[in-house]
């Protein structure tokens, strides 16, 4: 991903931006990666998980970047993506480390995790090949997924400009991966529930608006589901981040796990997480 030529070179091209790499060297299991030091850009702010100020304006240029990304790795995502039939293979979801990792989150955190929301992880555990069987249908366009896109691997710089990093998680997905990821680990939940038709129709706009020629976009109501069903996918990912101190903060796993578990609720996430395990959406 980091040649001559290659991902980042890809991302410029597509007005996405991301640190520039100057020496990329693997050997076994061993990497070396030297790339631009972000403290050199002119008004520069990193961000994280810590704040809750995320307004609507700020929300609406992440999901513009989101969706040039996505429209320029319509239907080719890049090659060294973890995916379900590609080498780099998607990390497996065990039931059993899921469950020790839900114990161990409940216990560090009592009462964040609702008792219906934390019924319905155990049983998205089981069920997980349904699941993602439901999230890799072959009826909705894989594309380019940054994969960890939450507002601690983001940066502002220059004039309302933005830009991505931490990539190591990218992988072949339908294109509301990111942006659910993004808004319910990110942004404030008391202002998500009055927002998020403005904000996904925001990006629905903008992706129709880049897409290749000739292609056609997800149908609104697709688009919808996935909004809801992605949920889960962020749930795994806080859950076992937040049953290690170490990896991540307090106050990190507090509002993230907090904010998705309020999207789960106000959604019946638990209800049409059933509802795909049944195999209702399935061709």
């Amino acid at each position: 991903a980091y040649t001559p030529g290659g991902m980042p070179a890809i991302l410029e091209e597509a007005g996405v931006n991301t640190p520039k790499p100057y020496c990329a060297v693997t050997k076994g299991s061993r990497f070396l990666l030297v790339m631009e030091d972000l403290r050199q850009i002119p008004k520069l702010k990193l961000m994280n998980l810590y704040e809750a100020n995320v307004t609507q304006d700020m929300a609406k240029t992440v999901l513009t970047n989101m969706a040039k990304l996505h429209a320029k790795f319509w239907k080719k995502p890049w090659k060294g993506s973890w995916g379900d039939t590609t080498a780099h293979r998607r990390p497996l979801i065990c039931a059993t480390s899921g469950h020790v990792a839900l114990v161990v989150t409940q216990r560090l955190y009592p009462g964040l995790i609702p008792a219906d929301i934390a019924t319905g992880f155990r049983d998205m555990l089981c069920g997980f090949r349904h699941l993602r069987a439901h999230w890799s249908d072959a009826r909705y366009p894989m594309t380019l997924a940054h994969g960890d896109a939450h507002l601690g691997n983001m940066y502002q710089f220059g004039d309302n400009e933005l830009g991505f990093f931490d990539w190591q998680c990218k992988s072949e997905e339908f294109c509301v991966h990111d942006v659910t990821y993004f808004l319910l680990s990110s942004y404030p939940a008391d202002k998500l529930k009055d927002d998020e038709d403005a904000l996904l129709k925001h990006y629905y706009d903008e992706l129709c608006r880049r897409l290749p020629k000739g292609e056609e976009p997800p149908s609104w109501e697709v688009l919808k589901l996935f909004y809801v069903t992605k949920a889960w996918h962020c749930m795994v990912w806080f859950v076992f981040s937040a049953m290690s101190p170490s990896f991540m903060g307090r106050e990190m796993a507090i509002n993230a796990i907090s904010r998705i578990c309020a999207h789960i609720q106000r959604h019946d996430g638990v209800g049409m997480l059933h509802r795909v395990l049944r195999g209702e959406f399935a061709q």
